[in-house]
């Protein structure tokens, strides 16, 4: 199975992939209360890229722009299995699930806009369908996937290069709603994993910040729901930050069994880890 990660240009896609990997490596080398088991498979180029990330991060830096293209449309292979009151008996056979990023190309952008379906939906309608034949086929293919990654920028702040917050909500619903369509318009369920990046430490109803800072993609996947059985689940990504001696605002990290982790929303990565494994 494949799941793809999709979002719109900095929506923090690059610290969620390194906090993705920093739980992965967490589950897989500690024996938790999780039901099943995940074990991380990557090349050596993908190993140097991720591990490069995580360092930066667990150093209490930002991620530099050098290590985010390195990370930018790589793959990681996950492997599932559910685990047994007796371990001695447990299957060796693995669920296989990839996980790819698919950052928009050039040309992506030029057909959502183009088309006029990205201005259709802000200016109110449902959406439609999109011309895939226009698209990169990274991005055509990830319209096909079982399951997906959905970004949500949910900050306040408005930060140099990003798009306005309706836009990003007019893309993502748009998305949503070809994504439950077949390139023949038929319907069919998909899973979809809304994740709240740039997120507070503790956002008490994540459902209903969701609905408010993306209302149209929010409404999009209710109606897929009832429509053709799809499903959603809302996770919360939030780093911990710290002022540096420049009044700068850095990622912060704690002490744990004598080791330096990072300070941010482990659980619901392992949550949100465990939900992939589910689905495959």
């Amino acid at each position: 199975m494949k799941v793809s990660i999709i979002g719109t240009p900095h929506c923090g896609r690059t610290v969620f992939l390194g906090l993705l990997y920093e739980a992965l490596i967490r589950m897989g080398t500690a024996d938790g209360d999780e039901a099943q088991e995940v074990i991380l498979s990557t090349g050596p180029v993908e190993a140097k890229a991720f591990g490069d990330l995580r360092l930066e991060l667990i150093s209490g830096r930002w991620p530099t722009s050098g290590n985010a293209s390195k990370v930018s449309g790589r793959m990681l292979t996950l492997g599932f299995r559910k685990k047994r009151s007796f371990p001695f008996f447990r299957s060796r056979e693995l669920t296989a699930v990839e996980l790819e990023d698919v950052p928009l190309a050039e040309k992506d952008i030029i057909v959502m806009r183009g088309t006029g379906q990205l201005r259709d939906v802000l200016l109110g309608s449902p959406g439609g369908s999109v011309d895939r034949h226009g698209l990169s086929e990274r991005f055509r293919d990830s319209l096909d996937g079982d399951a997906i990654i959905l970004l949500a920028d949910v900050s306040k702040e408005e930060k140099e290069g990003s798009w306005p917050r309706a836009e990003k909500d007019a893309f993502l619903a748009t998305f949503v709603e070809n994504a439950t369509r077949t390139d023949l318009g038929k319907a069919r369920k998909v899973n979809f994993l809304v994740v709240l990046t740039k997120a507070e430490r503790a956002e008490a109803d994540d459902q209903k910040v969701f609905e408010e800072a993306f209302p149209r993609t929010s409404g999009t996947l209710h109606q897929a729901f009832a429509n053709n059985g799809s499903a959603s689940h809302t996770i919360v990504s939030w780093v911990g930050t710290v002022e540096d001696s420049q009044g700068m605002e850095v990622p912060t990290t704690t002490v744990r069994d004598g080791q330096v982790r990072i300070d941010y929303s482990e659980k619901e990565y392992r949550r949100l880890i465990g939900i992939i494994g589910e689905i495959a």
